[in-house]
């Protein structure tokens, strides 16, 4: 079918099967940028854009809402809790002065123009899943695209226009009734947009690349309040910069042009090791980041366990059967697995199985009415790893997670593979930088958003970080440290990204401290 629309909640078609109580392997993530929030003790909440002027009165406010095609939410309205809320309960206590619900380009146009008249701090939503709270600010107005949500596919080129607020299982169930599909992440309710602008990691990039490698082309509003329509051929430099740079740097994306590839079942394996066969587990799927067939996907999931470390791999296959990557991994490993299961999916069937969606219960996988959607509070970090760890260095990250997290949250580490399709790609040619890199690591603790709990996370994370020392190459721009010099995210590309930000957004209207430094 050509050019066909689908809208928010479109329905899914099978159920999941095999692979019973698989968790999610890829966490919430969502990127954009904002100041840290009043219960983040690691930096200020003062707008640090352009001098602020007179306050917006109220009639300002009337006059903004109905010059919107879109909807205006005020502190006081019924829908402003909803319209302001993030998937972390961390940010509740972030009160914005608006929130802007765009219903095309021209209402972000008109949000930016209003806040740089009265000097107001901007910041951007998509899916709001921002470890840092980087969809939200104080007294600031924010723009949300999360009603942008169209997926518009056309057979004849083969590319999908996808709005910028759509969540990733509404993408990937659209595209999948015409047997289609892009490369992007596992956690269903993630904003297209922050992803991608990010980069964006899933079970297929090994084959077709990172999300933002599928990028023609983009609608984006810049702080200018000029709407754009950019490609590799109009302003290219603009172009370079929404892939991979990250979201809050150089405008905001109102929709996306991607090229699709085909939906083919995906096989898939997990197979459990012995904790003390750790070390060599992560090695051999280093090795295969640059030996493995490209349509071949495999990820280290590490979990504290009563022994140690729990260390499961997960397979996922193009072809349809994961064994025979399998049987590789077990030769390279020298240790056969505990315990193994293997299962073939429709594609839509694997992406939720991939997600987490247990058997029986697709209805957590349907994008849930706004302020539904279940909550969860994370501290994250990231490390990108070049070549193959030393036994010694795979064995401290081993002894990290098996020390169990800290107390009051529950720590694990992924390791996804990267090469095949991602290393075809020069690190220049877009703002993602780590294409020669074997793998990225991913550090997740859940807690309960008590500040003591955060900083003994955080602790936990840096002990990660210091058992990798040289070893790590610097972090994945969605996954922002408060800690962390933004820098170690760009490697190469971070003086190119300051100067697009600074012919951009010369007035720092989307400064923040997680948007690099205009120069």
């Amino acid at each position: 079918m050509a050019n066909r629309r689908i809208g928010r909640r479109p329905l899914l078609r099978g159920a999941v099967i095999g692979a019973a109580g698989l968790v999610g392997l890829a966490g919430c993530d969502d990127d954009s940028t904002t100041k840290p929030a009043p219960s983040d003790p690691t930096g200020p909440t003062e707008p640090t854009g352009p001098t602020a002027r007179t306050g917006p009165t109220d009639a300002d406010w009337k006059a903004l809402g109905s010059d919107l095609d879109g909807t205006l939410r005020r502190p006081g309205q019924a829908e402003f809790a909803a319209a302001a809320q993030l998937y972390d309960p961390r940010w509740d206590g972030v009160h914005p002065a608006a929130v802007v619900e765009a219903a095309a380009a021209e209402d972000v146009a008109t949000a930016l123009t209003f806040a740089t008249r009265f000097g107001l701090p901007v910041r951007t939503r998509s899916g709001g899943h921002s470890f840092v709270g980087a969809s939200i600010v104080d007294s600031g107005l924010v723009v949300s695209t999360t009603a942008l949500d169209q997926v518009d596919y056309d057979a004849g080129s083969q590319q999908a226009t996808i709005g910028a607020g759509t969540q990733l299982i509404d993408m990937y169930a659209g595209l999948d009734a015409d047997g289609r599909t892009v490369p992007s992440g596992a956690c269903p309710t993630v904003g297209v947009s922050g992803l991608t602008m990010g980069g964006g990691l899933g079970a297929e990039m090994r084959a077709y690349g990172l999300t933002c490698d599928t990028v023609r082309g983009a609608t984006v509003v810049t702080a200018d309040g000029r709407i754009r329509r950019v490609d590799a051929d109009r302003e290219p430099d603009l172009f370079w910069a929404l892939r991979g740079g990250g979201g809050g740097n150089v405008g905001i994306v109102t929709s996306w042009v991607l090229a699709t590839s085909s939906a083919t079942d995906i096989g898939m394996g997990i197979l459990t090791w012995p904790s003390s066969a750790g070390a060599a587990v992560i090695r051999a799927c280093q090795q295969r980041a640059a030996t493995a067939a490209p349509s071949e996907f495999l990820t280290v999931h590490l979990s504290p366990a009563n022994a140690g470390a729990e260390v499961l791999t997960v397979l996922a296959s193009l072809t349809g059967d994961a064994r025979p990557e399998a049987r590789t991994l077990e030769s390279a490993v020298g240790v056969a697995p505990a315990s193994e299961s293997y299962a073939t999916h429709p594609h839509l069937d694997a992406v939720q199985v991939l997600a987490g969606c247990p058997n029986g219960g697709l209805e957590r996988c349907h994008t849930p009415p706004r302020g539904a959607v279940p909550r969860s509070s994370r501290v994250s970090g990231s490390d990108v790893l070049t070549g193959v760890l030393p036994t010694a260095t795979a064995q401290a990250l081993i002894d990290v997670v098996g020390q169990g997290g800290p107390s009051g949250g529950v720590g694990i580490l992924l390791i996804d593979i990267l090469g095949g399709a991602i290393s075809e790609v020069g690190p220049a040619a877009s703002a993602f930088p780590w294409r020669g890199a074997s793998s990225i690591l991913q550090w997740y603790v859940t807690t309960d958003a008590s500040p003591a709990v955060d900083s003994a996370a955080r602790r936990w994370v840096a002990s990660g970080h210091t058992a990798l020392g040289a070893a790590s190459q610097g972090g994945y721009v969605n996954y922002i440290e408060p800690e962390r010099d933004i820098s170690t995210y760009y490697g190469p590309n971070y003086d190119r990204l300051r100067r697009v930000r600074s012919q951009y957004d010369p007035d720092g209207i989307f400064d923040s401290p997680w948007s690099a430094p205009r120069g």
